[in-house]
Formats: C-alpha cells, sequence, structure tokens
C-alpha cells in the first residue's frame, strides 16, 4: 500500500443499501451525517455496505454514479473491487467499503469488511463458530454486531466460546459492532464485557429496510486518524482500525427510545406480513 498523510477517517460500520434507498441519497446523507459538528473539510466519511445477500454490495451504486453526483461530485478509480469513493472539487470526501453480512444459525450476524460475496458466503446459516472461521479466512477484518435480542437465550455464550478459540492473529482482526438501533443508554452489557476483555467496539448506524430510514446512515460511527490509500481504501481503513479502533472517537449516537420502539413494531409488522 501506498500510505498518504495522516488523515481523520469518520466510519459507519454497518450500512445497508436497501432497496428502498435512492442510492444518490445514502450516499450524500453517509456523509452530511458523519461530518455533522466537525468543521474540517479535510476529514474523509466512510461507510462499510453490506449486502444481505448474493449480490456485490456495491455494484449497482457504482453504476447508478458512473455518471457523476449532483453538485459536481465525482467516482474516483480505486484498486480494489471491494471500495468506492466519492469525491468533490477534486478532493476525496467519502470511501464506500464493499462488505457482507452473513447470519448464522443461532440468528447471529457477522460482517465482512472489504469482502464482498466471497468465500465467507457459503457459510451462510452455519453454526456462529463455523461462520466466524470462515469470514476471517474470507476478509482482512470482521465484525461481530450486537443486535437488540439476539445476543440473549445462551448466544452470547457460544460467541464467548468462539472467541477463545481463537488465535492472537485472528483476534486482532475482529471487531465488535455497536447498534444505534438502541436506546442511548450505556453501552449493551455483554459489548462492555468484551470491550474489557481487549475487543474493540466499531459504532453503526445499521438502518432499516424502510425508505425514510436512509436519513439514519452515518449518524453512529468512529473517528480515528488513518494514513488513507486512495488506490487501496478498503484495506487502509481496515488496517487503521484493526490497529487503533479502540482508541477512536464515537461521534453520534443511537437512536433512541421513541425512534427504536418504532422500529421495533415496524419491523415486526413486516415480518408478520411476510409470513402469511
Amino acid at each position: 500500500m501506498t500510505a498518504g498523510p495522516a488523515t481523520t477517517i469518520l466510519v459507519d460500520g454497518h450500512t445497508h443499501l436497501h432497496d428502498a434507498f435512492d442510492p444518490v441519497r445514502f450516499v450524500e446523507t453517509v456523509d452530511d451525517n458523519l461530518r455533522r459538528g466537525r468543521p474540517d473539510a479535510s476529514d474523509v466519511t466512510c461507510a462499510l455496505v453490506a449486502s444481505t445477500d448474493a449480490r456485490p454490495a456495491l455494484e449497482g451504486l457504482r453504476a447508478r454514479l458512473a455518471g457523476g453526483l449532483p453538485g459536481g461530485g465525482s467516482v474516483l478509480p480505486t484498486e480494489e473491487d471491494a471500495s468506492l469513493v466519492v469525491a468533490r472539487g477534486g478532493r476525496p470526501r467519502t470511501v464506500l467499503v464493499a462488505g457482507r453480512q452473513l447470519r448464522t444459525a443461532e440468528r447471529l450476524e457477522l460482517l465482512l469488511w472489504g469482502c464482498g460475496d466471497g468465500d465467507g458466503a457459503r457459510f451462510d446459516g452455519a453454526g456462529f463458530a463455523a461462520t466466524l472461521d470462515a469470514a476471517l479466512a474470507s476478509a482482512p477484518l470482521v465484525i461481530v454486531p450486537w443486535a437488540f435480542g439476539k445476543w440473549a437465550l445462551g448466544r452470547y455464550s457460544r460467541i464467548r466460546d468462539a472467541f477463545a478459540a481463537l488465535s492472537d492473529e485472528d483476534r486482532s482482526r475482529l471487531l465488535l459492532g455497536d447498534n444505534a438501533n438502541r436506546p442511548p443508554w450505556r453501552l449493551p452489557r455483554p459489548l462492555a464485557r468484551l470491550r474489557d476483555e481487549g475487543f474493540a467496539v466499531l459504532p453503526g448506524s445499521d438502518p432499516f429496510p424502510f425508505e425514510d430510514e436512509v436519513h439514519r446512515v452515518g449518524t453512529f460511527g468512529l473517528a480515528l486518524e488513518c494514513a488513507l490509500d486512495l488506490e487501496r481504501p478498503a484495506a487502509s481503513i481496515g488496517e487503521a482500525l484493526r490497529r487503533d479502533a479502540a482508541r477512536g472517537r464515537t461521534i453520534g449516537g443511537p437512536l433512541g427510545m421513541t425512534g427504536f420502539v418504532r422500529n421495533q413494531v415496524r419491523i415486526r409488522l413486516r415480518r408478520g406480513e411476510a409470513a402469511r
């Protein structure tokens, strides 16, 4: 990698470009929300865009942005299939990193950084330990996101057991994911316990698949310093997260009680309708 000067990167570690979202609005909102209250124009925003199926995460977005963005934005070429850089005024502004979300037999989730529909995809639906091993073999960085209710009923013990079996090298490529879909209280206890054992936490907005949820992308993330390589931005930002996420500064915050309850009701109604 060709390391560039130290740059402050503002990272939302968990987004999805849902079918209900307008792609251009998604990109602009990620950038606007992550920059909120930060006047330094040299900061670069970043979002992990995780595909929830076999479609490559950035394929449609790359095609949609090929002709540029409103207001003179453009897409800069990189040497990676797993990244897309949006520039304005000739300066890099937003990095989008392709990812893959895997679901395990226990209904837990993993996010693969810088890996589209890679080899880990075939382990979708396997047990947590096997899926974690496959993810670490497929991606340079793996995030295990907390989600409301999903770490209960013995599943937290399975996570701890799988983590305990990892080598030091694999542990260094594993992050925990905080989630904006919760009340604005302290860090959930299971996350806090694992953080205290040495695992860094990467916050993310994790928008729900409703059209109005696009306004939430970029509302929860992490600020950290990175020697940004614009030819391989996913690799250089991923390395910065692996090395320094524990020293990053949280930006934004959780959804809040009203929004949390509203989204929980909406997603359950949607699932009920789909099951009919």
